[in-house]
């Protein structure tokens, strides 16, 4: 996100410093995080980054194997994608599957699949 300029450096700094009490609230069922931060706290703009840690990571205690990265640049514009985001993480038989995968490429056909099957 920093290469395609939705976010700077500034942010990431930002969001490790937020993040670095690593507070419950953005824990979803104790195997998936969703850090953000809010957009009057620094410029970015609307993206979702998706990182699979197939060994995991630890947070609060936990393994996490899947963090979304939410960046929007107001309070709206990203409500459509955390809706996605939100449909994805309830499901875990596909968030088991997305870390089964072995190529970003999978990765991607998963997600796109996931979604478009959501929609019919």
């Amino acid at each position: 996100m920093i290469n395609k300029e939705i976010i700077s450096q500034d942010y990431q700094k930002l969001l490790l410093r937020e993040y670095s009490e690593m507070p419950e609230f953005i824990s979803l069922r104790r195997k998936i995080v969703l850090p953000h931060l809010a957009p009057n706290l620094i410029n970015q703009k609307l993206g979702v980054s998706l990182l699979i840690a197939k060994k995991g990571f630890s947070y609060n205690g936990y393994t996490i194997k899947v963090a979304f990265l939410l960046a929007t640049p107001d309070k709206t514009s990203h409500l459509a994608a955390l809706y996605d985001v939100n449909k994805t993480v309830n499901d875990e038989n596909f968030i088991d599957g997305l870390i089964m995968n072995n190529s970003k490429k999978s990765v991607i056909h998963e997600i796109g699949t996931f979604i478009y099957k959501e929609v019919i």
